[in-house]
């Protein structure tokens, strides 16, 4: 994977991530709005956009959840994923306001990479260096931080259908992290979509 291919794989890993992250408040707001009546949908949809606080969407349904809920076989099933949600959300922060960096010089795959900001006299700043800091998230780190996001979804859905008095669509091992794709399999992802598939090896008779 060459410079140009890394920086082409970063950002769509950091913009499926992100996307992901929306289905993660689309189902959130799924299981918020089965606590109210229907007519009041519309209103606690309006509500639940207005906040801008993740966290505080996240208190919102937990509250409305456990109020509805709270008596029920399948609460237990809403606390596991509000509080893996909870823990997701800091990686989604990460991702979506950390400060991207350039290692030129670096090994292929960490040579882009999201770094932690430090706060000192009233000022934000980052590490300069050769290589990415502790804590910087690359490549194949963004690949398993949208994949993290993906099984809460199923999670989030399974939770939902649940709630609703159906069967969970998605069997529990879709909940789990998956691991990343090589940077052999991006690479090669990334070439087909932009039009340059890898072309299959001749083998010798």
């Amino acid at each position: 994977m060459n410079a140009s291919e890394e920086i082409v794989a970063f950002k769509h890993e950091l913009g499926c991530a992100i996307a992901q992250w929306g289905y993660v408040e689309g189902q959130l707001l799924k299981i918020a709005l089965e606590c109210v009546s229907i007519p009041d949908r519309a209103a606690l949809a309006i509500g639940y956009h207005s906040v801008e606080n993740f966290r505080s969407k996240l208190t919102m349904c937990d509250n409305l959840v456990m109020h509805t809920f709270g008596k029920t076989i399948h609460i237990q099933e809403w606390r596991t994923a509000k509080n893996r949600t909870s823990d997701l959300a800091a990686q989604r922060n990460k991702i979506a306001h950390g400060w991207h960096k350039l290692y030129v010089e670096n090994t292929p795959g960490r040579r882009w990479a999201i770094v932690p900001l430090h706060h000192a006299n009233g000022e934000l700043f980052h590490v300069d260096g050769k290589k990415p800091p502790p804590g910087a998230i690359c490549l194949r780190d963004l690949a398993a931080i949208r994949l993290d996001f993906h099984s809460l979804t199923k999670q989030l859905c399974n939770v939902y259908e649940l709630v609703c008095g159906r069967r969970a669509p998605f069997p529990e091992s879709h909940e789990l992290s998956a691991s990343p794709p090589t940077l052999r399999q991006i690479a090669s992802q990334i070439r087909a979509e932009l039009g340059f598939p890898q072309k299959p090896s001749r083998r010798k008779s």
